[in-house]
C-alpha cells in the first residue's frame, strides 16, 4: 500500500510553513492587444509574491480564487499567454479547486496560456543542487492533446530547457508519465510505459535522490495501485539561479511563452509541487 504521497515522504524530511500569493486565472487577452495568428505577441499578468522563512525550501500552487502559494519559497508568480489564452479555475480532485489550462486546437489560432513561478529571494529556493528532491502534480488530460508542431507535448511542471545545463522536468507526452532531470553530471529521464487514462484524475510524483530517478503515478480514486519506474544514472549538481519554473507550458529564460513549442497541457492541474531536502542541500 502507498500512502498519499501529496505528504512529504520521510527521506525529505521536510516541514511545510504557509504562505500565501495572490494569483488571477484569467491571463491578459493577446487579443486585447491587437495579437493576430500571424504575429503572436506574449502577455503577462503579475499574480504574487511570496516572502517567507527558507527553512524549509518549497513550492506548492494551489488553485482558487485566488489560488496561493502555500509552500515556503519565496517567488513570483505570473499567467503568460499568447493570442488570448487564459487559465480558469475548476473542480479538482476532492472537491478542491484546480487550474484549467487552453483545450486543444488542431490548426490556426491557437490561445495558450502557462503559470510561471520566479525565484525573488537573495537565494533561489527553488534551485535542488545535488540534494534529494521531488516535484510533480495531480493531473486530468484531456483526450485530445498534442499533435501540430508547436504543441506535440503535455508538459506539466519544468524548469530549465533542454538547451539549459540544468533542467528538470514532468511531463505526460503521447500521454505517459515522465521525469527528467539534466545536472552538471549528466541526463537521466524514465518514462511509464502505460498511458494514463483521459478525464481521470491522477497523481504524478518524480524523485531524484543520489543516482536514483523515480516516477510513480496512481488514479486520485485508487491510491493503492501506484505505477512506479527508476532508472540510474548520475545527474550531478544543478545550478537554476533565473530561470523560471512553468506550470502547463514550455516557458523561455526570459518567461515568455516558447511559441514554437509551447507542449501546452491540455486538462486541469492542481497541487503542482516541488519539494526539496535541506539536508542534501
Amino acid at each position: 500500500m502507498v500512502r498519499d504521497e501529496r505528504r512529504r515522504p520521510a527521506a525529505l524530511r521536510l516541514s511545510t510553513v504557509l504562505a500565501t500569493a495572490a494569483l488571477t486565472l484569467t491571463g491578459c487577452s493577446g487579443a486585447d492587444r491587437g495579437d493576430t495568428p500571424d504575429a503572436p505577441r506574449p502577455s503577462r499578468s503579475t499574480t504574487g509574491t511570496a516572502a517567507v522563512p527558507s527553512s524549509a525550501p518549497a513550492l506548492r500552487v494551489r488553485a482558487g480564487s485566488p489560488a496561493r502559494q502555500t509552500g515556503t519559497a519565496r517567488v513570483a508568480l505570473e499567467v503568460v499567454t499568447v493570442q488570448g489564452g487564459r487559465l480558469r479555475t475548476v473542480e479538482g480532485p476532492d472537491g478542491e479547486p484546480a487550474i484549467d489550462f487552453p483545450a486543444y486546437v488542431p490548426s490556426g489560432a491557437y490561445p495558450r496560456a502557462v503559470l510561471t513561478v520566479t525565484s525573488t529571494g537573495d537565494e533561489d529556493d527553488l534551485d535542488p543542487g545535488d540534494g534529494a528532491f521531488a516535484w510533480g502534480a495531480d493531473f486530468r488530460l484531456d483526450a485530445r492533446n498534442e499533435g501540430r508542431t508547436n504543441d506535440n507535448g503535455n508538459n506539466l511542471l519544468q524548469r530549465g530547457l533542454r538547451t539549459d545545463p540544468t533542467s528538470f522536468k514532468a511531463e505526460l507526452d503521447h500521454s505517459r508519465p515522465a521525469c527528467t532531470v539534466r545536472g552538471t553530471d549528466g541526463i537521466l529521464g524514465v518514462r511509464q510505459s502505460e498511458p494514463v487514462t483521459y478525464e481521470v484524475w491522477y497523481r504524478m510524483r518524480c524523485e531524484r535522490e543520489g543516482d536514483q530517478l523515480t516516477v510513480r503515478s496512481w488514479r486520485v480514486d485508487a491510491p493503492d495501485d501506484v505505477l512506479a519506474k527508476t532508472r540510474r544514472g548520475p545527474t550531478g549538481a544543478m545550478e537554476m539561479s533565473g530561470l523560471p519554473l512553468s506550470v502547463g507550458g514550455k516557458i523561455a529564460p526570459d518567461g515568455e511563452i516558447v511559441d514554437d513549442g509551447t507542449d501546452q497541457f491540455n486538462g486541469s492541474v492542481a497541487e503542482a509541487f516541488v519539494d526539496i531536502d535541506p539536508d542534501d542541500e
